[in-house]
């Protein structure tokens, strides 16, 4: 195992982990201080993500001493511009290099990554690491009012140091041939599409159930569980992580159509930590791949195709309520995860 690149690949996969999970936070604080309606708040989340999945998927194609340095100063740059911008073309155009940066950076890491020979162990821990931190974030932010976006732009700046050695360490990745593209996990990207509606359109299925407060509480704790998946997956290796990545896909997609049938509070909740726990535990062992040690280019590829669906999902989700409720959700949740088994890409070298 090389370790040269494990530290900034931690640092970079984590801090995304972080932005990701809270994005609903600090989308909310954006909408709060700029009067945005709900709909071009999730709008806004849309593009990030659209935006992070082209870049992820086309960084082997950028010139790397060209984009990096630049891709190191957007990133706190644009969560304090972010944090103090109120106009609606302002807020678009931040969001939109704020995904780029994102993407960039992630395939960046993810390739520095593949180069350690510990590929699984790293997106574990680093997974991991981002969901204690979103948790830590959100306390913070309940307890003395802290500005999210602050936050994220305080620890991207005090990363700065850590990721720069990404700059070295992470040799450009072979740009994808066709072989490569058509070895795109598409039959993944309907599964992420749905849990991205899942966690989307969660909070309005629970307010029928559970007060604010509640629900609250069940969200944050899905952050421990899904830290816990994680951490677990990157202990699994072997004939194992194949099987066990077919099961964590099945129960993640079976949990998440369950609490959208959940007849009461307890029920969801339950559903909502046991659906962090395999979505998290899945994850590592569907971006590594069988052995663990897939390269720059095809974990990139499946990352961008995670970042694609998740961008998807809200307005995915949004047309399957208005057309068949949350039972019909919950349908569709479900089935999503059986499509994933189809042609499990994400567990084979492409």
């Amino acid at each position: 195992m090389r370790t040269s690149g494990a530290a900034p690949a931690i640092a970079v996969l984590g801090f995304g982990a972080l932005l990701i999970n809270t994005m609903p936070a600090w989308i909310a604080e954006l909408a709060a201080r700029g009067g945005i309606v709900d709909g071009s708040a999730g709008a806004l989340a849309s593009l990030l993500l659209l935006c992070a999945a082209a870049a992820c998927a086309c960084a082997p194609r950028v010139r790397r001493s060209v984009v990096t340095w630049p891709a190191f100063a957007a990133l706190p740059l644009s969560l304090g511009a972010l944090a103090m911008t109120g106009s609606a073309a302002g807020l678009t155009a931040l969001c939109a290099i704020l995904g780029a940066t994102l993407g960039y950076l992630s395939a960046l890491a993810l390739t520095a990554a593949a180069g350690t020979g510990a590929l699984r162990l790293i997106v574990s821990r680093s997974l991991g690491i981002g969901l204690v931190v979103a948790l830590a974030v959100y306390l913070s932010n309940a307890a003395f009012g802290a500005s999210v976006l602050w936050m994220l732009g305080a620890l991207a700046l005090a990363l700065l140091p850590v990721m720069v050695p990404l700059s070295r360490c992470a040799a450009p990745p072979p740009r994808p041939t066709l072989g490569r593209w058509t070895g795109l996990p598409v039959w993944q990207v309907p599964f992420f599409t749905m849990m991205g509606a899942y966690w989307a359109l969660l909070e309005l299925y629970g307010s029928g159930l559970a007060d604010a407060g509640a629900l609250s509480l069940w969200l944050s704790a899905s952050l421990v569980t899904g830290a816990l998946g994680s951490f677990i997956a990157g202990g699994i290796g072997g004939r194992l992580s194949a099987k066990l990545a077919a099961a964590a896909l099945v129960c993640a997609a079976l949990t998440g159509a369950l609490s959208y049938v959940a007849p009461s509070e307890p029920v969801l909740g339950l559903s909502i930590l046991a659906n962090g726990f395999f979505l998290f535990l899945y994850f590592p062992l569907y971006l590594a791949g069988s052995g663990g040690d897939a390269d720059g280019s095809s974990v990139a590829l499946r990352m961008a195709s995670y970042l694609l669906g998740f961008a998807a999902g809200g307005l995915i989700g949004a047309l399957v309520l208005e057309a068949a409720g949350f039972a019909g959700l919950a349908a569709g949740i479900a089935l999503s995860g059986f499509i994933g088994l189809k042609r499990p890409a994400g567990l084979h070298r492409s």
